[in-house]
């Protein structure tokens, strides 16, 4: 049982501090003055400290006008109401936290995003760009291919930018339409890489936030694997409306890989399989070294 402080007409001003100090608690002069202050004011009171990693949060106090003695289920019911506050305040530390470390790590993923497309893209731009007016007085013909190309680079910067944009407003990417989200995640991956991308997206009408953010993030997931590992010739991106719910595929002709021999620092699978748990969707990734990849996730509508 946690420690306690009792302070009653017939010990005023006494604080037992005995339960505090064998948990190492330090009670401080104003948390003193406060319970003095109580004891003025009232005949009986029962105060529990509430302690989370071995400091002293605050505390569950009870009052009484009336002079009263405190049983030992008193005491007990005191005290599991102050553990159970200060369990309480554990949790919401600790969400607080794993809160801030998951804001972190989108903001550590977006300054990658920036630096590995938006940056490097508009970089060789300004190259072209230097080199210009040299190109034009020289060549005219290569002048022009530069002009496109850099052309070109601002179309993919834009698109990314874009895409970066609408993962800062979550807001914005729910009331977004789904046909174009997925598009544009085909077309920007189709520009990081010389991937050529094929297949159709079909609108799937209207959709809870939930499943349209678990579609949305999975394909994000899978083209970014095509893009940056994959090292694939042809990939191809289907999502179709099925007779009891939807069905998005993406298959490429990569070098492929074991799923059964991924590490724990390749997250990408694990991500995908719990956007499908998420919302109880089926989650299937077939794959072989040299034999390309497909994931599949299906899901059925409840009510069909």
């Amino acid at each position: 049982m946690l420690g306690e402080i009792r302070v009653q007409n017939d010990v005023l001003g006494e604080l037992d501090r005995g339960a505090l100090r064998s948990k190492g608690v330090p009670l401080s002069r104003e948390h003193e003055r406060v319970l003095r202050e109580l004891g003025k004011r009232f005949a009986a009171h029962l105060t529990i400290p509430i302690i989370t990693g071995g400091m002293l949060r605050g505390v569950c106090a009870v009052h009484y006008v009336k002079n009263r003695r405190f049983s030992p289920q008193d005491k007990e019911l005191a005290a599991l109401v102050a553990q159970q506050v200060g369990l309480a305040l554990e949790n919401a530390q600790l969400r607080l936290r794993v809160g801030e470390a998951a804001a972190a790590a989108e903001r550590e993923r977006l300054a990658r995003e920036l630096h590995d497309a938006v940056s490097q893209t508009l970089f060789s731009a300004g190259l072209l760009a230097d080199v210009l007016p040299e190109l034009w007085e020289r060549d005219r013909a290569d002048a022009l291919s530069a002009l496109n190309d850099i052309r070109s680079y601002n179309g993919n910067a834009l698109r990314e930018m874009r895409q970066l944009l609408l993962e800062l407003r979550p807001g914005q990417l729910v009331q977004a339409d789904l046909q174009e989200l997925i598009q544009s995640l085909v077309d920007s991956a189709a520009a990081k890489s010389t991937t050529a991308f094929t297949g159709s997206i079909a609108s799937l009408g209207v959709l809870s936030p939930e499943v349209k953010l678990s579609i949305y993030r999975t394909a994000q997931e899978a083209l970014a694997n095509v893009t940056k590992y994959a090292r694939a010739t042809v990939a191809c991106v289907d999502l179709s409306a099925t007779e009891h719910g939807w069905l998005l595929e993406i298959e490429d002709n990569g070098v492929g890989f074991d799923p059964a021999g991924v590490g724990p620092m390749h997250h990408g699978v694990r991500i995908m399989q719990e956007r499908a748990a998420s919302i109880h969707g089926q989650f299937t990734v077939v794959s072989a070294p040299g034999a390309g990849t497909k994931i599949r996730l299906e899901w059925t509508d409840p009510r069909k």
